[in-house]
């Protein structure tokens, strides 16, 4: 009789002990299905917001936007081609008010036309000086 009284007792804890681990598992999931849901709600208020974000930037970059605003705000005109030097010596150097910096022209920045019979670039054509201070054009079109 003590052998059956153990073994019901030791199944009974057992019992209630898989029912106590059920129930901590079923608490940890619906915890985790909470937080899932609270995640995804943020992440919806996220992405709508670079939603918006885009929208005004692309409202802002408007390049029909920007040209109005720069024309009612800004007072620049375009240069004339008589107004563009084209080669750097014509500027005097011992003048104390041309304290201009003139980058120097990278050797990786430069124009490359291509032969249309060959695929390997050919040297770049840059201005050269005329009589006339005018440049002259490039090989390639003046593309860049």
């Amino acid at each position: 009789m003590r052998v059956i009284i153990l073994k019901y007792t030791v199944v009974s804890a057992l019992v209630i002990a898989s029912g106590a681990m059920l129930m901590d598992v079923s608490h940890h999931v619906q915890r985790a299905e909470r937080d899932i849901k609270h995640l995804d709600r943020e992440i919806a208020r996220e992405e709508e917001s670079i939603r918006v974000l885009k929208a005004e930037w692309a409202y802002l970059n408007n390049p029909v936007r920007l040209e109005a605003l720069a024309a009612d705000y800004v007072d620049l005109i375009s240069p004339e081609a008589a107004q563009l030097i084209s080669d750097m010596s014509v500027i005097p150097d011992n003048d104390p008010q041309a304290s201009i910096f003139i980058p120097q022209r990278s050797p990786l920045h430069r124009d490359i036309s291509y032969d249309a019979s060959s695929p390997k670039p050919t040297q770049a054509t840059y201005p050269t000086k005329h009589t006339n201070n005018t440049v002259s054009s490039h090989t390639n079109g003046g593309a860049r």
